[in-house]
C-alpha cells in the first residue's frame, strides 16, 4: 500500500463453517435494510457497521462465495458521509486487496469496486489515497478489460470508480486532482474499451448507455483528449445516441453532458454543428423542459460550441436555440 507494506492481523474463517455463513447472511440483511431506508446507513454506522463489515471481509477473505453480501453492504453503508470518515486506511487497504487477490471473481470484484467508489465520494483524502497509494485506476482499467465482453454490472462498477476518481466535490479540500486522475485513466487505455462498450450490446439498455456516456464525459478534460475522442468517432456516437434515445431523459442528459465536455475543443465544436448535434440538443431541451440537470448540460453544450464560433451562433439561433435557452431560464429561475 503506497510506498511500503501494511500488515493487518485478523481472524479468518476456514472452510464453509456455520459462522461464516451466518456472517454473510447478516451482511445481506444489513444490505437489504440500507437499500430500503437510506437513513439506515447512518444508524448502522453509529453502531460500528463500517469496522464490522471490514473485519467480516477479512474473516471471509478466502471464501469468495461469502464475500459479495459483505462488500455490497459496505458500499451502501459508505454512502453516508460520516461512515466514509470511519473507513480509514485499514478499510481502504482491505477493499483494494480484495480487488487484487480475487482476480476473475466477478461478484467480489464488483462489490469491492462499488465500495471503493463510495469511499471516494465527497472525500478527497480517500480519493487521493486510493488513486495515488493504492493504484485503484489500474485495477479499474484491468476490470474494464476483463469484463468488457460479458459482465455488464462489473464493467459498470469499474466505470463508476473511474468517474468518482475525477470528481472535485469535497469543499474541505484546497485542491482536487480530478483532472490529473482523468488524464491518468486515459493513459491506461480506457477510452477504446468505453467506446467499444457504448457501441456494443451493453449499450442496448438505456441506463447502461447513460453510465458509459457519463464516464466518457468525465474523461474529456483536455484539448488533446477531446481530439483523441473525436478521432475515435465519439462525436457521431454521442449525437446518434442522443437522437435515438431522445425520450430517455437519462441518456439525453448524459449525451448533452458529453457534448458539453468535448466542445471545449474548437474542432469538435465545428463537427458537432456540421453533424446537427446542436439540433438534437435543442430537441432534447424542448422534450424535457422540467429536467433541470438535462437543461444545465444542454445549455452548457450550446454555450461551449458557440464560443469563438460566430457561424455556430447563427446555426443555433436558426435551429431555435435562443427560445429553448430562454424557456430553460424561465422554467428554472430558482435553480
Amino acid at each position: 500500500y503506497g510506498q511500503g507494506r501494511m500488515k493487518i492481523n485478523f481472524l479468518r474463517f476456514a472452510g464453509a463453517s456455520a459462522p461464516a455463513v451466518a456472517l454473510s447472511e447478516a451482511a445481506a440483511a444489513l444490505r437489504a435494510e440500507c437499500a430500503k431506508d437510506k437513513g439506515g446507513a447512518s444508524v448502522a454506522g453509529h453502531h460500528g457497521a463500517v469496522d464490522a463489515l471490514v473485519s467480516s471481509a477479512l474473516a471471509l477473505y478466502r471464501m469468495p462465495a461469502a464475500l459479495p453480501p459483505v462488500l455490497e453492504a459496505l458500499a451502501l453503508v459508505l454512502m453516508d458521509a460520516e461512515n466514509r470518515e470511519r473507513l480509514g486506511v485499514r478499510g481502504l487497504a482491505v477493499v483494494v486487496a480484495l480487488i487484487r487477490d480475487h482476480d476473475g471473481v466477478a461478484a467480489v470484484q464488483r462489490g469491492a469496486l462499488l465500495a471503493a467508489r463510495a469511499a471516494m465520494l465527497v472525500h478527497e483524502s480517500n480519493r487521493q489515497q486510493l488513486v495515488t497509494s493504492a493504484g485503484i485506476l489500474k485495477l479499474a482499467a484491468k476490470a474494464l478489460a476483463d469484463y468488457a465482453d460479458g459482465d455488464a454490472a462489473t464493467f459498470l462498477a469499474a466505470c463508476s470508480v473511474v468517474r468518482a476518481s475525477t470528481l472535485a466535490d469535497d469543499a474541505r479540500a484546497r485542491a482536487s486532482k480530478g483532472i490529473e486522475h482523468a488524464k491518468a485513466a486515459v493513459e491506461l487505455g480506457v477510452l477504446p474499451r468505453l467506446l467499444a462498450a457504448a457501441r456494443g450490446p451493453m449499450a442496448k439498455a438505456p441506463a447502461q448507455l447513460a453510465e458509459l456516456l457519463a464516464t466518457l464525459s468525465r474523461l474529456a478534460v483536455t484539448d488533446t483528449i477531446c481530439s483523441k475522442l473525436a478521432g475515435m468517432d465519439a462525436l457521431s456516437l454521442a449525437i446518434s445516441e442522443l437522437a435515438n434515445h431522445m425520450t430517455e431523459a437519462a441518456v439525453a442528459k448524459q449525451a448533452c453532458f458529453f457534448l458539453a465536455s468535448i466542445s471545449g475543443n474548437d474542432g469538435c465544436k465545428d463537427s458537432i454543428v456540421r453533424n446537427s448535434g446542436h439540433v438534437a440538443i435543442i430537441q432534447a431541451m424542448l422534450l424535457h423542459p422540467t429536467n433541470a440537470a438535462l437543461q444545465i448540460d444542454a445549455v452548457s453544450a450550446l454555450g461551449n460550441m458557440c464560443l469563438r464560433m460566430p457561424q455556430n451562433c447563427a446555426a443555433v439561433a436558426e435551429a431555435g436555440g435562443l427560445g429553448a435557452v430562454v424557456t430553460a431560464v424561465a422554467t428554472h429561475i430558482g435553480h
